[in-house]
């Protein structure tokens, strides 16, 4: 019995350990509207966020901040579960569907600036 309970251990943790491998941390810029009563609170749009497949964590990094248009940016921190035949602009795409987002700028990978063509994505 013994062996079989510590073959289940070593796979379990090495099924964990392989996964963990593949999360990376995506900074994310949103421009969101949530100044009416009527638009999504920030709660609601961390939510959608979480609902995306592949996403596993969602961090906000600082408070919000208002630029002259009334709207609002909120930096992120995406726990991401990335696979190779998926792009960073298809998670942005997903992110700016969300009901309350205007904008989203993808802004480090890992820890790194990250640009394509030299520009950051931007949907």
């Amino acid at each position: 019995m013994y062996p079989l309970n510590k073959y289940i251990t070593e796979t379990v943790h090495e099924l964990l350990h392989e996964r963990f491998e593949d999360i990376v941390n995506v900074g994310v810029k949103l421009r969101i509207k949530i100044s009416q009563p009527e638009d999504p609170s920030v709660k609601d749009i961390l939510t959608g966020i979480r609902g995306i497949k592949d996403v596993i964590t969602v961090r906000q990094t600082g408070i919000l901040t208002r630029p002259d248009s009334g709207k609002q940016f909120i930096y992120l921190i995406v726990g991401y579960e990335m696979h190779a035949d998926r792009a960073l602009e298809t998670l942005a795409k997903q992110i700016k569907n969300i009901a309350g987002v205007d904008m989203t700028k993808i802004l480090s990978y890992d820890g790194k600036e990250h640009l394509v063509g030299g520009k950051p994505i931007v949907v």
